[in-house]
């Protein structure tokens, strides 16, 4: 068995672990059926306003879809009217940054040339 094979599968089934996690928890609770209905059926504003859905952005019938859903799933948190929405996104783009700033650091080393880090 090589080297890497064990803390890959255990990222692997990690990873597994936080898609069920996330994504299963927000169609158990009906959150994405209600985001589909929202999109589909209207009323076609964002949520709390008079600002219409725009559903096409790039002409590619499933990316503009997932934008769409990704638009109305984030309007709350950016368009400042619940602050503290817009807080927890502010905190939650600082941690991301960094993780993604020492994933890129430690991806260079030489060290983990070759490793999946590297990659």
């Amino acid at each position: 068995m090589p080297r890497y094979s064990k803390p890959i599968l255990l990222l692997c089934a990690t990873h597994a672990f936080a898609l069920f996690s996330m994504y299963g928890l927000a169609y158990r609770n009906g959150y994405l059926k209600a985001l589909l209905r929202l999109k589909d059926f209207g009323p076609h504003l964002l949520p709390g306003s008079e600002n219409p859905i725009l559903k096409t952005y790039t002409g590619i019938a499933p990316l503009d879809k997932l934008i769409t859903i990704a638009v109305v799933l984030f309007a709350n948190i950016t368009d400042g009217s619940a602050p503290h929405f817009s807080l927890y996104g502010f905190h939650f783009g600082g941690q991301l940054t960094s993780i993604w700033t020492v994933l890129m650091i430690e991806g260079y080393r030489f060290g983990n040339r070759g490793t999946p880090l590297s990659l």
